[in-house]
């Protein structure tokens, strides 16, 4: 037992894993929710993509199962910025400038925390022409690999190192330290809302439909293995506008009142 959690621990540093030698812990029947279970073999299918990498297993099983046998996430509320309150975020102190300038370069490239912390320079090209920066690096969730040009607002919150193997970012490691700099970020901004570091990926997803991107090349730039992943960005951008139309309803019954 242990030396299957020291191999996933190898493999998957972030994975918190705590062992119960109580009884009545180890007996409780409660299951866990589909969502949960559903975290739970993406983490542990990442570290099985880790060991193929490594030459540890020829392949991942993972990808075997068919998508009927996975446990399959139900759809719930995905908090992301407005661009409103992308401007208010901007303008709002946080206790940790390294935190704000990591979450803003999310925002505007899909990052996972994941693949923020482990940036350098060597994640970043120069397209032959020239003329746009790119970011291309593998995603450690998928395994897969994406390439993201940089817009000049990415580009403002990319800092600059002269150490092309040093980290660009400095996220807090701590995830309880973590959610309380973004909450209390947030708080200043008047953002009313429970965000957290992967609602930078959300707040890309709904941006980029929102401008006019198509939802296959929202679904690229986003490293999605499937494109019925990106359609909740859709279907969130799709509720906004019918919203927005709904605003006018009796619009006219009021002013002749």
């Amino acid at each position: 037992m242990h030396s299957v959690l020291n191999l996933l621990l190898y493999l998957h540093p972030s994975i918190q894993i705590q062992v119960y030698n109580n009884k009545k812990s180890i007996n409780n029947s409660k299951h866990v929710t589909v969502n949960t279970a559903h975290s739970y073999l993406a983490i542990f299918s990442s570290a099985l993509n880790k060991a193929v990498r490594e030459g540890l297993i020829p392949a991942n099983p993972v990808k075997m199962l068919d998508l009927k046998e996975r446990p399959q996430p139900k759809e719930g509320d995905k908090e992301y910025l407005t661009i409103d309150e992308l401007k208010r975020i901007a303008e709002a102190p946080c206790p940790s400038s390294e935190l704000k300038t990591a979450f803003r370069f999310a925002c505007f490239t899909g990052l996972r925390i994941s693949g923020v912390r482990k940036m350098t320079n060597k994640d970043i090209y120069l397209s032959p022409d020239g003329k746009t920066r790119y970011i291309y690096t593998e995603m450690v969730k998928t395994g897969g690999t994406v390439s993201v040009p940089l817009s000049a607002e990415a580009l403002r919150w990319l800092p600059t190192v002269e150490d092309d193997d040093a980290l660009l970012f400095r996220v807090p490691q701590n995830a309880s330290t973590l959610g309380r700099h973004l909450s209390q970020w947030m708080k200043a901004a008047k953002v009313d809302k429970h965000i957290t570091f992967h609602g930078a990926r959300h707040t890309f997803g709904t941006l980029m439909l929102t401008l006019g991107a198509d939802i296959y090349t929202s679904s690229k730039l986003m490293g999605h293995s499937n494109v019925k992943v990106t359609e909740v960005y859709a279907k969130i951008v799709d509720q906004k506008r019918v919203d927005a139309i709904n605003l006018m309803d009796n619009m006219f019954d009021k002013l002749q009142g």
